[in-house]
């Protein structure tokens, strides 16, 4: 694996959540548990994506709940 990745050809899974929107809501004032009910996600992810807006690092996805 370490190898693919070297070589670029190993990527990993696809996201299937969109961090992007999750921040833009909440830049728009929905609270974490609004827009965990509305995308279906775990508060958790949404905490996630906050934190990674508000440090601006990156976060290397795991497993989503």
């Amino acid at each position: 694996m370490k190898a693919a990745k070297r070589k670029g050809v190993y990527r990993g899974r696809p996201p299937k959540i969109d961090m992007a929107a999750i921040q833009t809501k909440l830049g728009a004032g929905l609270s974490p548990s609004e827009i965990a009910r509305e995308m279906g996600i775990s508060r958790g992810t949404v905490y996630k994506a906050k934190a990674q807006m508000l440090t601006g690092n990156e976060i290397i996805e795991g497993p989503i709940a």
